[in-house]
Order: C-alpha cells, then structure tokens, then sequence
C-alpha cells in the first residue's frame, strides 16, 4: 500500500463524516429554496454544488492519483482555435505538484498587489526617510507557538489559527491609536514536521507599515497564546522574529513556500499516521490571508488568445490520450 493510500484509509472516517455534513446542509438548504419559492430548476442546479463538495470528499484520495490525466480544453468564440491548460486536482495538502502550482499563483497575485501598494506608496509619500511619522518599510514577522509536550498535532495548529485573530485585533487597535492608515498585511500558515514529529506550526506576515516596538509585537502574540490555552508562563514571552525586507520579490518565495512540508529534516516521509492528523486539522482551513482590499489590487488579466479576443469561462475537462495521472506519487 503507497503512503497516500494509508493516508486515504486514516481519514476516510472524517471524510465520510465531512461528505454526510455537507448532504445533510444540501437537505436544509433545498427547504429552504423552496420555501422561497425558486424554481425546480434553480434549486437542482444550486444542489450539485453540495453534491460535488461531498463527493469530493469521498474520491479525494482517487482524485489525487488522478491529478494530472486530464487538460482543460478552452474554445477561442472568435477564431476557433483551441486552447488546453493542465488540470490539476487542486489538493495541495496531499499533491506535491499541485502543492507547488498553488504557491505559485500566490506568489503571483501576491507580487502584484504588492507591487500596486509600492507605487502608491511612491506616489504619496509615505517610503520618504523624513516622513513625519517614520517612512513604512516592508517587514516580515515570524510568529510561532512553544512545543507542549504531550499536544496532539491539531492541539497545536489550533492553537496558532486561535491565536492569530487575538493578536491581529491588538495590531489593528495599535494601528488605529496612532491613526497608520495605510498599512497592509499577508500572511501565510505553514506546518512543518518539527523536532519532535508532533509539528511545528507557524504564521509568516508581510508587514507594510512604519516601525513597529518588537517588544510590542512579542507581547501582543504570547498574551494571544495564553488565551487561547497555551501554557506560557507570565514570565516568559514566546519567540517571534521580525527584519526588514529587502529582497525585490518582498520576501515573497519565503513567505510562500509551501501550506505543508511531509518530508523531514532527514529527508523521509512523514509517518501517514502524523499526516492523516494533519490533514484532518487542516483540510477546509483558510492557510492565507491579506489586509482588506490588499488582494483586489492583484487585478487577474483576462485569459486572451492570440488573435485577441477572451476566452470563455466554461471549458471542457478533455482526457490526456495516455490517461497518466500521478498515481499517488506526488503525495
């Protein structure tokens, strides 16, 4: 049995308990529909949404083996000619391949909106050195939690996903107090194996803004942690990292590696025990986020052929003639 069928077989109880979920919000929501008096029609074809969910629970693990057999297929309306894009199966937890193409187009859109806020940055004044209030410079924060011994795995990365919104509400409020307008943020979880095998998991955060007191940043953080349950002493403060960035890229390759890392310090693959928990801690989780409106400056340019013209959103899923997918190798 390859490592991703052991991992499919350790989680096939919460995906079924998942898939069931989502049925039973499809039955609610079909009431619903009803009783606001939609149509048939409309109510079937708002249905196959939740059915999808669900059945892509139950055929993860077969989907994932399949990653990479089929193309999407685009017809240009205006010439005719025919477009094919690579398919993935999108589940970057378990898809190495897929993993490395959806850290890509982060890092894209990522790059973009990053590079809209420099230029008006530029433009307004706020990178000059002798700016009132201290020029905004880009940074990046490392925020982690301390390893208790006897955590589960999903003990721990809750305790960081708790732990963010506490600390971003003290980040904001200091922002709001000295009346900083103009600062963004993006920020990225990622788990890694750790040295322990239980996990090490961590935030990395773009910051853009003006200077902000380390001590502040480090007590803002260990006061969420001992919210949310971490037992962090009084006396000790957790571990952060912050530096200025000073890569053209805005530190963008290392604020988006990759949501997880399955092989460790040694270069073997994680057990498929520690990585079926780790999938069910994470699977539906959202790993990145961004500063309102940060993400709209990253404007996707419309899909254009060579004659010019858009293409179409609705396209064909078109078997590869040799039908080869990853057969469970990228995971």
């Amino acid at each position: 049995m390859s490592w991703l069928d052991e991992v499919g077989e350790l989680t096939r109880e919460y995906r079924e308990r998942r898939a069931q979920a989502i049925s039973q919000r499809a039955s609610r929501r079909k009431w619903d529909l009803r009783v606001e008096l939609w149509s048939e029609l409309r109510v079937k074809e708002t249905l196959r949404w939740y059915e999808s969910r669900a059945r892509g629970q139950r055929e993860r693990i077969e989907r994932v083996k399949d990653c990479g057999a089929e193309n999407l297929r685009l017809m240009c309306p205006a010439c005719g000619m025919v477009h094919e894009r690579p398919c993935g199966c999108r589940v970057g937890i378990l898809c190495l391949t897929c993993r490395g193409r959806i850290a890509q187009i982060k890092r894209a859109l990522f790059g973009r909106a990053r590079a809209d806020v420099l230029v008006e940055a530029t433009r307004r004044g706020l990178l000059n050195p002798l700016r009132r209030k201290g020029p905004f410079s880009e940074k990046f924060l490392t925020l982690t939690a301390p390893h208790v011994r006897g955590d589960s795995i999903a003990q721990r990365i809750d305790r960081v996903f708790d732990a963010w919104p506490l600390f971003l509400r003290q980040l904001n409020d200091y922002f709001r107090e000295h009346t900083i307008k103009s600062a963004e943020w993006f920020r990225n979880f990622e788990w890694t194996s750790g040295d322990d095998d239980r996990g090490h998991p961590h935030i990395h955060t773009w910051l853009f803004c003006p200077f902000l007191p380390i001590e502040q940043l480090r007590a803002w953080w260990s006061g969420a942690l001992r919210d949310v349950g971490c037992p962090l002493p009084a006396e000790q403060n957790a571990i952060i990292h912050i530096e200025q960035i000073r890569d053209e890229d805005g530190g963008a390759r290392e604020l988006i590696k990759y949501l997880t890392k399955d092989i460790t310090a040694g270069g073997e693959r994680v057990s498929p025990a520690l990585y079926a928990e780790v999938y069910m801690a994470l699977e539906g989780r959202r790993m990145t986020q961004a500063s309102r409106g940060f993400m709209a400056r990253a404007v996707r340019e419309g899909r254009r052929c060579e004659c010019g013209a858009d293409l179409p959103l609705d396209v064909r899923r078109v078997r590869k003639p040799d039908g080869a997918g990853n057969d469970g190798m990228s995971a």
